[in-house]
């Protein structure tokens, strides 16, 4: 098995958070895993309510032979004042947005994680086609005033390598 962490690169089909630090959203929170740069760049939700941040991401370095077997979403966020909030990761196939479990929130920035070991649209094992409109991200509801404030998202996605289109053929 490989795998291979990949980040945002564009805006996804929902930007409602407010970018802090850069100019825009996804270039907020596409801090390398392991060194997140925690609040000089973030994306913030600061009002009550439901709001769905989501980033299209550059998933060119995956091989184009890949069977892929998860996608993990990661998010690492905190809450700043507020009595509640929650957050689910999310990804975006086919015009339509899936959530995790809530994960919660705490008061120091945590890294969470979701793993989708099939496209949650079809059922079927993710393929290499599905990633060119795959979006990912983070829902936070807020029931009382206060901040929630992701700082990094990223994608691990875990594959071999098909067979077929690796075998070496001698001639001579």
């Amino acid at each position: 098995m490989a795998t291979i962490t990949c980040y945002p690169n564009v805006a996804g089909n929902s930007t409602q958070f407010t970018a802090v630090g850069d100019s825009a959203n996804y270039l907020c929170v596409d801090d390398p895993s392991g060194s997140p740069d925690s609040d000089t760049t973030y994306v913030e939700h600061s009002t009550t309510g439901t709001k769905l941040d989501l980033y299209t991401f550059d998933f060119s370095g995956v091989p184009s032979n890949a069977i892929i077997s998860n996608i993990a979403i990661y998010g690492r966020f905190k809450r700043v004042g507020g009595t509640y909030t929650s957050n689910k990761l999310a990804v975006r196939i086919a015009s339509t947005n899936y959530l995790s479990a809530n994960k919660g929130t705490a008061t120091s920035y945590t890294l969470y994680s979701n793993n989708w070991a099939t496209n949650p649209n079809s059922g079927a094992a993710w393929t290499v086609a599905n990633l060119s409109t795959l979006e990912c991200g983070v829902e936070s509801v807020m029931s009382v005033a206060g901040s929630q404030r992701i700082t990094s998202c990223y994608a691990v996605v875990t594959y071999t390598l098909s067979a077929a289109r690796n075998k070496i053929f001698l001639i001579g």
